[in-house]
């Protein structure tokens, strides 16, 4: 799968290193491995989070054997419909709560298992090829650090193959803010896998 166009669409969103280094944001963020997200991002649209409720609604219905209204949840789910770009608020969901819980084969599950992948953490150079890129995350989710990042401001849209998710993470406790960018790319099965994860400081 050709990536051209995320190459330019990258390339407006790097920040030089000079500038980085400059910023007040470069001693907010000295290491990615430092950070962990929390799983309490905010979907692009009420459809991710109504489709979650009625799952755990229509679990409790059936393990409760109230079976009349676990056939109402079902027929409101499937009403919903999975679309695409639901498909891949979902994906995104699943990479912040793999970080949040330090999850190191979720998250290997979630990168696609083939093709280019490229993942930059703040104030690094991008990372290429998925044996970079997990050893990475193997550094980040083992440090275990107790700080948490909010996903806010999440906007996703859908071209083709590839799903679009933007969104501002917010560092708690403190006032730093990273911007991210996560592309993720259909597979043949249909699924969702992270193929760009960019992230960088938000210059205030």
């Amino acid at each position: 799968m050709a990536l051209v166009p995320l190459t330019h669409m990258l390339a407006l969103l790097l920040l030089p290193a000079e500038r980085f280094a400059r910023s007040p944001c470069a001693a907010a963020f000295p290491r990615r491995a430092l950070l962990r997200c929390s799983a309490t991002e905010e979907p692009a649209a009420g459809a991710l989070s109504r489709a979650q409720n009625l799952e755990s609604l229509l679990s409790l219905a059936v393990q409760t054997e109230r079976y009349e209204e676990a056939a109402r949840l079902r027929d409101e789910l499937a009403s919903l419909g999975v679309d695409t770009e639901l498909a891949v608020l979902q994906a995104n969901n699943q990479f912040y709560r793999s970080f949040s819980d330090a999850d190191l084969q979720a998250m290997d599950e979630l990168w696609a298992p083939e093709g280019v992948v490229t993942c930059t953490h703040p104030g690094h150079a991008p990372l290429n090829g998925r044996e970079d890129i997990m050893a990475s995350w193997q550094s980040i989710l083992g440090a275990g650090a107790g700080i948490s990042i909010r996903a806010t401001a999440v906007q996703c849209s859908v071209q083709g193959s590839l799903g679009f998710v933007t969104c501002v993470e917010q560092v708690d406790p403190g006032d730093g803010k990273t911007s991210a960018v996560n592309i993720f790319a259909q597979q043949p099965d249909g699924s969702w896998r992270m193929a760009v994860h960019h992230a960088g400081p938000v210059l205030m």
